[in-house]
């Protein structure tokens, strides 16, 4: 068990977590080709990538108190990664160059507002499940997009379900 006022995954540094982790404050992966990897109960006040990885990814149960923010990561392999049956649960979430890649029957459960601010087609929420009876979920109250731009695009691809009350 680990327990932290904040966190930053800076350049070169990796996070394994096998059991509890439990920071009250800012989780903040800073450096391109972080390792973030959450193979237990994962709580933190806040989350942020704003930098390229192919290693940030939730295998089980992760829970976001405040807002996940996911940006810059903009290589088709980049991105956040959640396996088959994991779970995020998060306030407020902010996507912009960025994917999230959803295992089979997973679930990104967004409390308030999901703010989509992908500035090109590919950035946005895709499945990784071959098998239509086992989609993923993306829910979230509100999904709003993020920018004015007229290239904002939001890509939404695989067997996924998407739920929004707007």
């Amino acid at each position: 068990t680990f327990t932290a006022a904040s966190l930053e995954v800076a350049d070169g540094s990796a996070v394994h977590n096998l059991d509890s982790v439990n920071v009250s404050g800012k989780t903040y992966l800073s450096s391109t080709n972080n390792v973030w990897v959450n193979d237990g109960n994962y709580v933190t006040g806040s989350l942020s990538c704003v930098a390229g990885t192919d290693q940030f990814i939730n295998n089980c149960r992760l829970k976001v108190n405040g807002l996940f923010e996911l940006n810059n990561c903009n290589s088709s392999t980049f991105g956040f990664r959640q396996d088959a049956l994991a779970s995020t649960e998060t306030e407020e979430f902010k996507i912009g160059s960025a994917r999230v890649f959803l295992g089979a029957q997973s679930l990104f459960k967004v409390n308030k507002t999901a703010t989509m601010n992908c500035a090109n087609p590919g950035y946005g929420i895709h499945s990784t499940s071959t098998d239509a009876a086992k989609p993923a979920v993306f829910q979230a109250k509100d999904v709003v997009k993020g920018g004015a731009s007229t290239e904002n695009q939001v890509t939404y691809s695989g067997y996924l379900w998407v739920a929004s009350d707007s």
